[in-house]
């Protein structure tokens, strides 16, 4: 049963499990239980202890793979090699000439023990566009 203008007591804040498993809140009309409007800001939460505590505990937990990934760009040798590549390609994206401030593996055949040849400098917007590609190549196979 619809009951806009969804009556002020009968909405309240709830929790969300957003696409890509993040948690967001939102407000609810719990007599149709129709979304309304669209996520809350933390700061508009309530009990910003309770958002805390649930933000901690309940966010994806990346598995051993990307951890495993995510480690090796905090390695000494990786901000070295990554201070190479920024230098050999002048600060310039490789890819559209923006300012480069990212390092994209041209590939992963090395990771861990990469060549010069195997990394370029990108900017945040190729390296991005790079790796969306990348994932739906992996994805949808296309």
């Amino acid at each position: 049963m619809a009951c806009p203008p969804h009556e002020p007591s009968s909405v309240s804040i709830r929790k969300k499990k957003a696409v890509g498993g993040a948690i967001v809140f939102v407000r609810q009309c719990f007599d149709c239980y129709a979304q309304v409007g669209g996520s809350v800001p933390i700061s508009r939460v309530p009990n910003p202890a309770v958002v805390e505590w649930f933000i901690h505990h309940h966010q994806p937990q990346p598995n051993s793979k990307r951890r495993e990934y995510l480690a090796r760009f905090k390695k000494p040798d990786w901000k070295r090699l990554r201070s190479q590549v920024l230098e050999r390609d002048g600060y310039e994206c490789q890819s559209c000439g923006a300012a480069a401030t990212e390092v994209h593996h041209l590939t992963y055949e090395r990771f861990e023990s990469e060549r010069l040849s195997d990394l370029t400098a990108s900017c945040r917007e190729c390296n991005m566009l790079e790796r969306e590609q990348r994932i739906t190549r992996g994805v949808l196979g296309v």
